[in-house]
């Protein structure tokens, strides 16, 4: 088990070490660089230094902090107040189904919605295009929409899914950079995810296991805002 005087030399080697590369630093401000990969990049050169074997996972922890107490920190002060109070939300049990456009798999579509009676709160997406039909419902709902569309129609069916829901002042939804910075968060994470914005809403749509850990990311992005905030304050 690390102890706490490890953790600190290691944060301190680490921030020494990054501090060398400027092009790195710029990546981290930027959003642009995974911590992920970046340890697995620079632990050879952690591990000589301290002559002995480093943990992967506890190198990017130490990038993280790093990247935390430089202060990147991208958006602007008059917004802090509105990503500190932001709220965020997990739904698991999602799916997607990717349909063909045509008339039948639409009226299809169409005719069982109507005889559900909808939660107000149920998160429903449906986009169609000529050529396919693109839905985003809780598991047992697309079961049920689904039903009466003919196989060969549908083209992709994927379960497993949770959605990630960030509710924000409209005036914070107005900054053009507020999608690119969320999007940046799960990145870092090396998490993939289906974009959905709908103002004053923006939901990533991603894989079960890789829920909790996007919760976090867009969550720790509110506790920098607030961090941040209580700094100006002072």
């Amino acid at each position: 088990m690390e102890t706490d005087t490890q953790s600190n030399n290691l944060s301190k080697i680490i921030a020494d070490y990054l501090n060398g590369y400027p092009y790195i630093k710029l990546g981290l401000k930027e959003g642009i660089i995974n911590y992920s990969a970046l340890a697995r990049q620079i632990s050879p050169e952690i591990e000589k230094h301290l002559s002995k074997k480093v943990n992967e996972e506890s190198v990017m922890v130490a990038i993280k902090r790093y990247s935390d107490k430089e202060n990147f920190f991208p958006i602007e002060s008059n917004l802090l107040e509105h990503y500190k109070n932001m709220s965020v939300s997990l739904k698991d049990s999602m799916s997607f189904v990717l349909l063909q456009g045509d008339d039948e798999a639409t009226n299809a579509i169409y005719n069982s919605m109507k005889v559900i009676r909808w939660d107000s709160t149920e998160f429903r997406f449906v986009l169609g295009s000529p050529s396919n039909k693109t839905i985003i419902m809780e598991k047992d709902r697309i079961s049920a929409i689904i039903a009466g569309v003919p196989k060969e129609k549908i083209l992709e069916i994927e379960d497993g899914l949770s959605l990630v829901s960030v509710k924000v002042h409209v005036d914070a939804f107005k900054n053009s950079n507020l999608i690119t910075e969320f999007s940046s968060e799960l990145s870092k994470c090396g998490i993939s995810y289906m974009l959905l914005a709908t103002p004053p809403e923006i939901r990533f749509l991603v894989k079960d296991e890789n829920a909790q850990q996007a919760y976090m990311a867009i969550k720790g992005f509110s506790k920098r805002a607030a961090d941040k905030l209580a700094e100006i304050k002072k």
